[in-house]
């Protein structure tokens, strides 16, 4: 598994294409607390990072499978949008 704080600030494009969720080995362990400091910020980061990209790779599929689909309440269309590098 990739090191969590050498993953890309940005998703990648296989998080956002991806047909399924990107879901890391985490392990929700309620009865008792991690093992170490360094696996309880990287279970916080990578369950936030799934948390922002998800919505984001949901849409992108919602509109890959329906280019003319309208705005939802959980997706926003921009037209005459362009990205530069």
């Amino acid at each position: 598994m990739e090191e969590w704080h050498k993953m890309p600030e940005l998703p990648t494009p296989q998080e956002l294409m991806g047909k399924a969720a990107t879901m890391w080995n985490i392990e929700h362990i309620v009865d008792k607390p991690l093992e170490s400091k360094e696996d309880y910020l990287e279970t916080q980061y990578r369950l936030l990072r799934f948390e922002g990209v998800e919505l984001l790779r949901r849409s992108i599929q919602s509109f890959r499978l329906k280019p003319n689909m309208v705005e939802t309440e959980d997706t926003a269309i921009y037209t005459k949008v362009w990205a530069q590098k």
